[in-house]
């Protein structure tokens, strides 16, 4: 039975971390090695908090960083630190269910693919509104299907070590660190499949989680176009129809971040592009709606 490391990176939430502790330990699946990375100031509550939680758990391997590095070093860290032949990758304040790491490895072992670098599967997302769940089915090649959109949230992640440390992990980058990841990873022709059932449970930010899923401000906005740029790059290998395609829903995206801080600057710049691509269909009519009529 081959070791699987879950990477579990904390900060500032120690009390959602038992919820995500306790996932890991009643897994099915018992050749697991659970590694928290402490992100917290040292000696702050938020570090005395997150050690005494951790203390309860002697089958967790803890370390702190003596600094605050963000998450995408912090997980690099956690790769380092792996001892076993897979990672899978859990924040904070989020779950997985008991048959996770099980489903995941027996996929990865039928597919019999020596170019597979990722096991995904369907999410729960659990917020104030009503719980929704995130359903992606691309299998194989799939690099034109990741430019589109994301197929595969961070939590949802089963992938050999090896291949992440052939591209020597995360970028340090502030926001979309599993998508540039992934698309390094399928640059050099790895391929993807999923397990089709919800194997996480995945919390948005609400009244209730205020710490959750991060908010969109203007920064956020100026990080997520490193990974626009790097979308926009690798779409030129594709022909004018799905190079259009990638460009357009990139465009929507931010445009949307905009729309949320209802920036008039940042909305009219991304309509023209979209507007620059002639393409009369849905997306085009929707980005006008919003910006005209539902401003």
């Amino acid at each position: 039975m081959k070791k699987v490391s879950i990477i579990i990176p904390t900060y500032q939430r120690p009390e959602l971390l038992k919820r995500a502790l306790d996932s890991c330990v009643n897994q099915t699946y018992k050749n697991i090695e659970i590694i928290v990375i402490d992100d917290n100031k040292v000696n702050s509550d938020y570090a005395k908090k997150t050690k005494k939680i951790v203390d309860a758990y002697p089958q967790v391997k803890y370390i702190k960083n003596k600094t605050n590095l963000g998450g995408a070093e912090t997980r690099n860290v956690g790769i380092k630190a792996a001892s076993g032949e897979f990672i899978a990758f859990l924040d904070d304040d989020d779950e997985f269910m008991p048959d996770k790491i099980e489903k995941q490895m027996k996929r990865y072992q039928e597919v019999k693919d020596p170019k597979c670098c990722l096991i995904y599967n369907y999410i729960k997302v659990v917020g104030d509104k009503k719980a929704r769940i995130e359903k992606r089915d691309c299998e194989g090649v799939v690099l034109y299907d990741c430019l589109l959109k994301n197929i595969a949230y961070m939590v949802s992640w089963f992938c050999p070590k090896k291949v992440l440390e052939e591209v020597n992990g995360f970028d340090n980058v502030k926001c979309c660190q599993e998508g540039i990841l992934l698309l390094k990873l399928l640059e050099k022709g790895y391929t993807v499949y999923r397990v089709p059932e919800v194997l996480t449970i995945m919390y948005e930010r609400s009244s209730e989680n205020p710490s959750g899923v991060t908010n969109i401000t203007e920064k956020y906005i100026e990080n997520a176009k490193i990974y626009l740029n790097r979308c926009l790059e690798l779409a030129n290998q594709f022909d004018e129809r799905k190079r259009k395609r990638i460009y357009q829903l990139k465009y929507y995206w931010i445009f949307n971040m905009y729309y949320v801080l209802k920036l008039k600057e940042g909305k009219k710049e991304y309509l023209n592009k979209i507007l620059q691509l002639k393409m009369l269909n849905l997306v085009t009519f929707k980005t006008i709606f919003k910006y005209f009529i539902h401003n």
